[in-house]
């Protein structure tokens, strides 16, 4: 407990003086706010209209959130086909590696026509882009469970759906949160990626209503959001990992030191 708050305390403390120093170098360079805002003047802009910043940012949660959980849910259902059955393995799971390497913007369009402009189309882009390495990550914690775990209960006749709770389950469940972890920065990605292509709010519409009126101090406010964004849902996936995978977090520390 002691190493994770230090290590917390020594990120905000390192945070904290590189916000100094840009500060410091804003005023002693006297770089002009279009060109680089300082970061009194980027939190000056996020005061100057509180709700409209809260409404972009709830916006772009929202489809982060919806998506996330679709990914994962999917994700984790077709790794563990992937990791139980052969047929699919060698058919369907060649197809989702491949369908990876398209990009998401090229595949807007198409998109748009089958689910039309709005927050389902939002969905479908984060959930196709936080899709990927939550199937990679159950069937690589799926396959890596000891055999002699799994001889011992084909041995005892143990049921393989209840084989799968007692076993499988437990073992990929650490390497299922952290695929999931990966996810959850990208629904952001996908999030704002989709509201460049199709919205009317949202953080990434407030990046292009910045970049249209060259406000520069509104881009980096929505960069900054969307920060922030991504470091509280990131830390609220460690949280959940930490109450529901306890047998994980002692891995994680000796990672983290």
């Amino acid at each position: 407990m002691m190493a994770r708050g230090s290590a917390f305390l020594s990120g905000a403390l390192t945070l904290l003086v590189l916000l100094l120093l840009w500060q410091a170098a804003s005023v002693v360079f006297a770089i002009p706010d279009y060109v680089v805002p300082a970061p009194w003047a980027v939190l000056k802009e996020i005061a100057k209209s509180p709700g409209f910043y809260a409404l972009q940012t709830l916006v772009t949660l929202r489809s982060t959130l919806i998506g996330f959980v679709a990914a994962t849910l999917i994700g984790i259902v077709a790794g563990t086909i992937t990791a139980y059955s052969r047929f699919f393995r060698a058919t369907f799971y060649p197809l989702i590696l491949l369908l990876q390497g398209v990009p998401k913007v090229a595949l807007a369009p198409v998109l748009i026509v089958f689910f039309g402009f709005g927050l389902e189309f939002q969905v479908v882009v984060v959930a196709s882009v936080a899709f990927f390495p939550v199937v990679i990550n159950t069937v690589l914690g799926l396959t890596s469970v000891d055999r002699d775990l799994i001889l011992l209960s084909r041995v005892l006749r143990t049921p393989r759906f209840k084989e799968f709770l007692m076993i499988g389950l437990p073992h990929a469940a650490p390497s299922i949160f952290s695929g999931m972890k990966v996810a959850m920065t990208l629904s952001v990605i996908g999030a704002v990626v989709s509201e460049f292509v199709s919205s009317e709010a949202g953080l990434g519409h407030a990046l292009i209503m910045a970049n249209s009126d060259f406000n520069t101090a509104m881009s980096f406010a929505a960069i900054l959001l969307l920060s922030l964004l991504t470091f509280a849902l990131f830390g609220l996936i460690r949280l959940v990992e930490r109450w529901a995978v306890p047998w994980s977090d002692e891995a994680a520390i000796q990672i983290d030191l």
